[in-house]
Order: structure tokens, then C-alpha cells, then sequence
């Protein structure tokens, strides 16, 4: 779990409860329109995931009546320009020009049904990201010089956040980087499926959450219940995709609404891809995961070899 992913729904809940939207969405009354357009891979590449049935995630950008998936393309609003993080300065040449390449590979305006929009990423490299990975290297035991994730991160292309016009607390993002070699690009898969990682990230997410609400006087009286965390993709080698699935529930007076957060590693050769996802009273549409994981594989996919 990234902490662009967690310090973004933590904006999310904190622009709910502000706005005085704190009880639960009623998600089983609205239809699932949250899937993405009807662009994807054949049945063959189907991501392959076990994570718990529930409903549709709780957006609706559609009257009443209309059934998922939508067919007709998104509206251009998306940006010609990236709308993810600058690249950093100290590139060599052989480095942007991957850059270049691995933005081909990134999700589009296009793979989502009409309504939805591109707004820019916030996530900077905050001390809040820098906390968050430490307590979760701290956690696993393990020190700054055994991971590849950060030397690959300065690398990475990323869109903004794709999310319903009408529903902020619905939101997908997608990150791609080519790693030098694909020996690299399976050690970084393997810094994501480590042994034991499932209990780390709940233990630091709750107390992510925990000492974010207690410095926000718009969050304080939300209590966070157990955090749950369940990996995904089991049916796939680890090498090539791992899945995690949060749900963070968050209790105000007597109501009690989930935050889920959940996110898809994929590679392909030398490619990777991390696909997050968050919604709000119920995980996001399995056959909207489905669909973006299957166009995202299939862009590292010609790219990564």
C-alpha cells in the first residue's frame, strides 16, 4: 500500500466529515457505475482475484436503471500533459527516454465511462510518506539500503486521479516504471509480497490513521476500528502481480462506514505497474478492477521486454 493511496483517502474522509456527509453511503441502492468503459483485454488475461464478494463500490454517475459496464468512452476532459509528479532533474538520457516510453503504457481518461474526470495528483514527497515508510520498513525488519523500491520510485510516471465527477470518495490511480533489468523489476515485486506484510500494514495504517485524525479537529471524534488487510491475486506468481486490500472502518457517533484502499502490482519483464484504488462504503467494482488490471498488464506488457 502506497502513501499516496492512504494520504489521499485520508483527504477524502476529511472532506466528507467537513462537509457534514458523515453517515454511511447507501452503496446497495446505487447502481454499479464505477466500472470502467468496456475496453478490455480478452478473457485470457483476466486478472485473477480472491478478494472478498461484496458490492459495488458507491458512486453513481448515472440515472437509476443503468447497468455496468458502460460501453460509451469518457468525455475528453482528461489533460494532454502528464498530471503526475515532475520528473526529477538528475535523469540521464537513457532514463527519460524509459520515462517516455512507460507513460505510454499508463491508464487513460478513455478506460473510464462518461463523467468521469482527471483532477492532478497532490502526493508530494511529504514527511508524511517518509514516516509511513519508515515505520513500515521498521515493521519488517528491514533498512533503506535493502530495497529497490526507492531507487526505481524517482523513475516512475503516474497519472492523477481518476475519479466520478459527482463522487469524491471514489478514486484510481496508475504509476508505471521500467526498471533497469528484469531481475530488478522482480526484486521489487518481491519488497511488496514479503512474508508478514499483512499484519505491518495494518499495524502502521491504523496508526497512520489514528495520529491523522488526532491533529485534525474535523477527524477527531471518528474512532478507527481494526484494520483489515487481505492479500489478493493468489492465483498469479508473485512475480508477476500481487494484490492488497484494506478496509479501515471508521466509526462517528453510532454510524460505522468503511475506507477501502486497495492496490494492484503487476510486471512484465522489465515493467511495472501499480494500479490504486479507494472507495468508500464498499470495495471498488471487481469488474472495473478487472478491466483496469487487464489494460494495464497488457500496456507493461509492450513495453516491458
Amino acid at each position: 500500500m502506497t502513501p499516496r493511496t492512504i494520504i489521499g483517502a485520508l483527504a477524502v474522509v476529511a472532506a466528507s466529515c467537513s462537509s457534514g456527509s458523515e453517515s454511511a453511503p447507501t452503496s446497495t441502492d446505487s447502481p454499479d457505475t464505477t466500472t470502467p468503459a468496456a475496453t478490455a483485454a480478452p478473457t485470457s488475461t483476466a486478472a485473477a482475484t480472491t478478494a472478498p464478494t461484496a458490492p459495488p463500490t458507491a458512486a453513481s454517475t448515472t440515472s437509476p436503471g443503468t447497468t455496468a459496464p458502460v460501453t460509451t468512452t469518457a468525455a475528453t476532459e482528461s489533460t494532454a500533459a502528464p498530471a503526475g509528479t515532475t520528473p526529477p532533474a538528475d535523469l540521464t538520457e537513457e532514463e527519460m527516454v524509459d520515462q517516455e516510453i512507460a507513460r505510454t503504457a499508463l491508464i487513460t481518461l478513455d478506460s473510464f465511462p462518461t463523467g468521469w474526470i482527471e483532477e492532478p495528483s497532490t502526493d508530494d514527497d511529504s514527511a508524511e510518506d517518509d514516516e509511513f515508510e519508515n515505520q513500515f520498513d521498521a515493521c519488517l525488519g528491514r533498512d533503506d539500503d535493502q530495497r529497490v523500491g526507492d531507487d526505481l520510485e524517482r523513475l516512475a510516471v503516474s497519472t492523477g486521479d481518476f475519479r466520478p465527477a459527482d463522487d469524491e470518495t471514489t478514486s484510481v490511480s496508475h504509476e508505471v516504471v521500467l526498471a533497469p533489468d528484469v531481475d530488478t523489476a522482480i526484486t521489487a515485486m518481491g519488497e511488496v509480497s514479503v512474508d508478514g506484510a499483512e499484519s505491518c500494514i495494518s499495524d502502521v495504517v491504523q496508526r497512520f490513521y489514528q495520529s491523522t485524525f488526532a491533529d485534525d479537529p474535523d477527524l477527531i471524534g471518528i474512532k478507527i476500528g481494526e484494520v483489515i488487510v487481505t492479500r489478493t491475486e493468489r492465483e498469479r506468481p508473485a512475480d508477476l502481480a500481487v494484490g492488497v486490500l484494506l478496509e479501515i472502518p471508521l466509526t462517528l457517533d453510532t454510524e460505522t462506514v468503511s475506507q477501502y484502499l486497495e492496490v494492484l502490482y503487476q510486471r512484465q519483464g522489465r515493467a511495472l505497474s501499480e494500479l490504486s484504488f479507494a472507495s468508500f462504503g464498499a470495495p471498488f467494482s471487481r469488474d472495473g478492477y478487472t478491466i483496469l488490471g487487464d489494460e494495464a498488464v497488457i500496456g507493461i506488457a509492450t513495453i516491458g521486454n
